[in-house]
């Protein structure tokens, strides 16, 4: 049997296993926060529903210099997370369904289309997070965060007026680049 100051040692006290967790938690919070501030401010500048767009803008200018400051850090995520967006595509393609909600259906062609996009998207953000990030990266990666913010912020207001979800209007298609 050990003596119990080897146990205490091999142990680690509660402050830091506080520290750790605050450690592991800190980047996932703050990811949330800048992702809902980002997005809140497309939804607010461009869609005011009882709100100031000029709120919105400033929510935009916030998050924006955070992500472009940050953006090496995360440029990975936003690959992986593309790629959850193909499985969803390829899932929607097989069923005729929007994922989220089985009893919609959607266009198989329309759902083509979409998946090749994130597969492109995809490919081009991966190649991304193996080189530095110089300026025009940075640029690109905003303009396809703002237009996909701008059709998530869209897509909602279609939903609050009772509108067909399922089909993506051209216009929202034009400015996702498909």
């Amino acid at each position: 049997m050990l003596p119990s100051s080897v146990d205490h040692m091999t142990k680690p006290n509660t402050k830091s296993q506080v520290k750790n967790g605050l450690r592991m938690a800190a980047p996932i919070l703050t990811v949330l926060f800048v992702g809902g501030l980002f997005f809140g401010g497309v939804a607010y500048a461009l869609f005011p529903a009882g709100h100031s767009p000029g709120l919105g803008w400033d929510f935009i200018a916030v998050s924006s210099a955070i992500m472009i400051h940050q953006m090496s850090r995360w440029i990975g995520v936003l690959a992986g997370l593309l790629g959850l967006a193909v499985l969803n595509g390829l899932i929607s393609i097989a069923s005729g369904h929007v994922l989220a909600n089985p009893t919609e259906p959607i266009v198989r062609l329309q759902a083509f289309y979409l998946t090749l996009f994130f597969t492109a998207c995809a490919v081009l953000s991966a190649t991304l997070r193996k080189r530095k990030l110089n300026l025009v990266d940075r640029a690109c990666v905003m303009v396809f965060l703002f237009s996909f913010a701008w059709l998530v912020a869209s897509q909602g207001t279609r939903i609050g007026s009772g509108k067909k979800t399922t089909m993506i209007d051209s216009g929202d298609a034009v400015a996702m680049g498909v």
